[in-house]
């Protein structure tokens, strides 16, 4: 009797401690999730959010030219193979269900975390083909990583970069609401659907 209480005992403990080791990973996984920004938010300032300036196939562009339009902010790099394409699918989802009038109204901007190999062409060409308005930029690697801190987004290169260029970064996966004064509003996760961020927007639109 005495031994059966001793095995049941043995059980119960690795049960428990079958638990917490899942329970660890658990944590560990929903912490470093591709979706969640970092841990350090706001940049110098502990703000999240604000103006910045970077550059696309026209020139200079900066936030504050879209003052009076709503805008939906992402990172990513035009070689994504995974992330991006679905992220960039929703939002050309979520513009086309917007009225002609509540489209002209809302600025989608693509920011490349990978100014190094995706020029102002490209990013041109991937942004419109999903959608004409949509707007692609980039800089070098210190304005990028500046306006990366300032909205408490996350990129870094992986060890996949030398054998898989089109998985050169892990990165953060939000959609970053702005609104008409150019504040920050939502960081929506990546698994957001269209249909949410369109009645998101039309909090604002």
């Amino acid at each position: 009797m005495q031994e059966n209480t001793s095995q049941s005992s043995k059980v119960v403990i690795g049960l428990l401690a079958a638990a917490s080791i899942f329970i660890t990973i658990l944590i560990t996984f929903l912490v470093s999730s591709d979706d969640l920004p970092s841990a350090q938010l706001g940049g110098k300032d502990g703000q999240i959010g604000g103006d910045f300036t970077l550059h696309g196939i026209d020139g200079r562009v900066s936030l504050k030219d879209f003052r009076g339009k709503a805008v939906i902010l992402y990172f990513g790099f035009v070689n994504c193979s995974q992330v991006c394409p679905i992220s960039m699918r929703t939002m050309q989802a979520a513009v086309e269900k917007l009225s002609p009038k509540e489209a002209q109204q809302l600025q989608v901007i693509f920011i490349s975390v990978d100014g190094n190999e995706d020029s102002f062409a490209e990013l041109d060409e991937y942004a419109t083909s999903y959608h004409p308005d949509f707007i692609g930029i980039t800089g070098n690697p210190d304005n990028i990583f500046e306006v990366v801190d300032e909205y408490g987004a996350y990129f870094s290169p992986t060890e996949l970069r030398d054998v898989d260029p089109s998985r050169a970064y892990r990165h953060s996966s939000r959609y970053y609401i702005i609104d008409q004064q150019g504040d920050i509003i939502d960081a929506m996760r990546h698994s957001a659907t269209a249909n949410e961020i369109v009645a998101r927007l039309r909090t604002l639109i």
